[in-house]
Formats: structure tokens, sequence, C-alpha cells
């Protein structure tokens, strides 16, 4: 329950997707707190897709990854976190430019066709 509501109940996609993330983060951090075995790995993908970019939904954004940028610092050393996402709000760009291991654009390609030999 998220104050009240069943998460069926939640009034957006994205309010959805944040609740997800904390309770991902909740149990990572507290089995690392607890000494409980839970693998030191978490990959969150698209964590800003359902969301609106203005206002509130804007806000939470920015507020999920302040808490990814804590995270980080306190459970570093048990915890590797990794994040994709199409788009990093501008807010927090420049203090977690630091921690941005690949940026893509839409063209690139891990995966290249092969070229022709001529």
């Amino acid at each position: 329950e998220v104050s009240g509501r069943s998460f069926d109940e939640l009034s957006s996609q994205g309010l959805k997707t944040l609740v997800n993330v904390a309770h991902a983060l909740a149990h990572h951090t507290v089995a690392i707190d607890r000494a409980l075995p839970l693998p030191g790995l978490l990959i969150l993908d698209g964590v800003s897709a359902n969301s609106g970019r203005e206002g509130l939904e804007g806000d939470r954004v920015v507020d999920m990854y302040r808490l990814f940028q804590a995270v980080g610092s306190d459970y570093g050393d048990n915890l590797q976190l990794i994040v994709v996402d199409n788009d990093l709000p501008g807010e927090v760009a420049g203090d977690l430019a630091d921690y941005v291991a690949l940026t893509l654009a839409q063209d690139s390609r891990l995966i290249r066709p092969p070229t022709s030999v001529t």
C-alpha cells in the first residue's frame, strides 16, 4: 500500500515505477544492512519512461536520481547499481556526470552490421 492505496490503484504508471524502484532498493539495502544473502547487483531499466517531465512527476524523477546517488555513495562497496534510461534529468545531469559509464545516441549501435569488403 502507498498512502492507503493498493499498487493497482496508484494514479499513474510513473508512480508505479517509482514504487517498484523503491521496493527493489529497499530489498537490497536491507539485505546489506542485515548481512542477508542477496546478490549485490541491481539493474534498473527505463526508470523515467512512464513519468512526465513537468511538475510533480518531473520532481519525483529528479528525487529518484538523487536517491540513486545517495544509495551508490552509501552502499557502493556492496551494491552495483546500474540504471539505464533514455532521459537523464538536466537538474541532476551535472551531479551524476562522474557516474555515467556510457551515453548512446539514437543512431549508436552496440552491434554493428558487417561492413562490405571491396
